[in-house]
């Protein structure tokens, strides 16, 4: 069926919302939408670490028990399996299809290094005893790689988390690793692998953090605060078709929004454009339930949750 667009869409596909522009985010895949083109069962630019068994697991808001902040996907690192001593992580220490590391760039004393994201700890899923510290480490890596072909660590930091729980919240976390912090004895690394993990160095391991919408950034601003802009925010402003950034959330809401999803809505594809029951009005069990047809309540919808914009 060819579909044409209504009056109402040609004018808001025609607006263009004026937005501060964001920190440049180095991270590919940052909130892990994408797969991964080789091993489509993973998320692009991440590979885990150790085996990990159920441990480490690449989740879909479907899923059953999984927490998404943003988009589709986000990343787990249940309780590691096995006994004391078990190592499990993510990291972007991998190459793409053309031999070129995922590892974001670092220049030496190019400024301070800014890494961000957000996790949950859902209620009944805690790190540890309530009131306590986790039970194992659970923290963020970051390891300054030398230039290729040596890729030896050049220095390495870990910055823990501390809570047990979030009851199911998404709270941010920001890390600075500052100049004055990385030492100077060449050569000097040109790129950091950002490595969330966890260890159970003692035994007793338990519970489950979520990570999403992850940031690396060096010199100034700081990655800023990323909203949740739900089913409005689909792409990264700026991102041309096969751009890292194409089809992923990017916490603004702009007219490349709306651009994909009418190309979406146009092209039939329902994975982008179905998004609510066809004649379901607001307040009827079907609205904001997809129903395997694409019709123009799906693109009113869409309208209706662009306009309404960022909280």
């Amino acid at each position: 069926m060819k579909r044409t667009l209504t009056g109402l869409v040609a004018v808001a596909a025609g607006l263009a919302l004026v937005q501060p522009a964001l920190a440049q985010n180095s991270l590919t895949n940052p909130g892990f939408e994408n797969a991964d083109p080789f091993f489509p069962t993973d998320p692009e630019g991440w590979a885990t670490v150790s085996a990990g068994g159920t441990s480490l697991q690449w989740v879909d808001i479907g899923d059953a028990g999984a927490e998404v902040r943003t988009g589709d996907k986000s990343i787990l690192m249940a309780a590691p399996d096995g006994a004391s001593g078990t190592f499990i992580g993510w990291s972007t220490n991998i190459f793409d299809g053309g031999g070129v590391l995922y590892d974001p760039e670092y220049v030496y004393q190019g400024g301070d290094l800014y890494v961000s994201g957000y996790y949950n700890i859902p209620t009944g899923q805690e790190l540890g005893p309530i009131g306590g510290p986790p039970n194992d480490v659970v923290a963020i890596k970051l390891e300054l790689r030398r230039v290729p072909p040596d890729f030896s660590i050049y220095q390495a930091w870990e910055f823990p988390f501390t809570e047990v729980g979030t009851d199911g919240a998404w709270v941010r976390f920001d890390i600075v690793l500052t100049e004055a912090m990385v030492g100077d004895f060449p050569p000097y690394p040109g790129s950091v692998t950002i490595l969330p993990f966890r260890w159970n160095g003692v035994g007793g391991a338990q519970g489950q953090i979520f990570l999403d919408d992850l940031c690396v950034n060096q010199g100034s601003p700081a990655c800023p605060e990323s909203p949740s802009c739900g089913l409005a925010d689909v792409t990264t402003t700026g991102a041309a078709i096969g751009d890292p950034g194409y089809g992923v959330p990017d916490g603004q809401v702009t007219g490349a929004d709306i651009q994909f999803y009418v190309n979406g809505w146009v092209g039939g594809d329902l994975s982008v454009a179905d998004l609510t029951t066809t004649g379901a009005a607001i307040g009827d069990p079907g609205y904001g339930v997809p129903d395997g047809q694409i019709t123009a309540a799906d693109i009113n919808f869409y309208v209706n949750e662009w306009i309404l914009g960022c909280p």
